[in-house]
């Protein structure tokens, strides 16, 4: 059994019949109950499709996956998709180094990203989820005047780095 899946892909230029073409290189890295990291696979998708993704967890549920309760990835659709099918129980924790890398790219200005850096931090640095909720909250309000379509992106999307509060 795994508590705990981190998945994820990345893009590579790899030749095949003859051609060089853009593959996605899918991961999934489990968990065990004790803390331990286990590298579970690799796979290779044309895309990061619901389609590639659900072969992919349809392949490890085949070999005795079991016991998944909490998922950290991206945000990719067809992933998200794909784990709400294969894993629905499962807690999904949006990856808050995918999240802080959205955040900073919506604004250009380095002060702003330094106080958004700081502030997610911070946030997410707190003992309870009430607590970083309030963070956030503080957080969204003060870049509103300076970024507020950064702010509005927060206020709508900031849930999803919370999960993690349903682990303690």
């Amino acid at each position: 059994p795994y508590a705990a899946l981190i998945v994820d892909a990345h893009v590579e230029q790899v030749r095949r019949e003859g051609h060089v073409r853009a593959t996605a290189a899918l991961w999934v890295v489990g968990v065990t109950p004790e803390g331990y990291r286990e590298h579970l696979g690799v796979w290779l998708g044309a895309s990061e499709s619901e389609a590639s993704w659900a072969l992919v967890f349809k392949d490890l549920v085949a070999r005795g996956l079991r016991g998944v309760t909490y998922v950290v990835s991206d945000e990719h659709l067809g992933l998200v998709a794909a784990l709400q099918r294969y894993f629905p129980e499962a807690v999904h924790q949006r990856c808050q180094v995918h999240y802080l890398r959205n955040a900073l790219a919506k604004i250009s200005s380095e002060a702003l990203q330094e106080r958004t850096l700081v502030g997610l931090r911070d946030a997410w640095g707190a003992g309870t989820r009430e607590e970083a909720l309030g963070r956030l909250a503080q957080l969204i309000t003060t870049l509103r005047p300076d970024a507020p379509r950064l702010a509005d992106w927060l206020q709508d999307t900031h849930p999803e780095t919370l999960a993690c509060y349903a682990l303690a």
